[in-house]
């Protein structure tokens, strides 16, 4: 939780910060796809087998913050003794850092709201819990509309009992300014 509170305090002084040129301000969608890494407690072996991927929305507020609400799957994990399923929605504050006219930097605190379905040695479970995240990411601007970026989530104390882990999700994606 303090590397969260971190993150959020220094995404809100760079947001304040500010910059002397116009920003991209505005809504915008995204869309990503990747892979989430976990290793639940009580899964003996466990292998990631599927992807991941989310959709949301965001509003760039100036060149250096932006807030983003969407729907994450976090996939699949297999194990001998059981599997686990996993999905749910994100907020999510971001400390943006421009390079130049088409490159941003971004590092993200998050909230999100997961639901996990699974069975472990013949015992199902389901568990819907918050769990702090923090992120770091690029951003390419192809056009004046459409970007392309890739990221870096880890999610933090997901779950209970033989259902707990951390997630590591790395993705790639598109986003789409209205």
């Amino acid at each position: 939780m303090k590397l969260t509170r971190t993150l959020l305090i220094a995404s809100t002084l760079i947001a304040a910060a500010g910059a002397a040129q116009a920003a991209d301000t505005g809504l915008y969608g995204y869309g990503n796809l990747g892979h989430t890494d976990q290793k639940p407690e009580g899964l003996k072996n466990a292998k990631d087998r599927d992807g991941s991927g989310g959709l949301g929305l965001g509003y760039r507020v100036n060149d250096n913050f932006a807030v983003e609400g969407g729907y994450a799957n976090y996939g699949k994990t297999k194990a001998n003794n059981g599997e686990i399923k996993r999905d749910g929605a994100r907020v999510a504050a971001l400390g943006i850092l421009p390079l130049n006219d088409k490159v941003d930097v971004y590092g993200s605190a998050s909230a999100n709201y997961v639901h996990t379905k699974g069975t472990v040695n013949g015992v199902s479970r389901t568990a819907n819990d918050w769990a702090p995240g923090v992120g770091v990411g690029v951003g390419y601007k192809l056009t004046d509309r459409v970007g392309v970026r890739a990221g870096y989530d880890r999610i933090m104390n997901v779950g209970d009992k033989a259902l707990k882990t951390d997630m590591n999700a790395y993705n790639v994606g598109v986003t789409a300014r209205f």
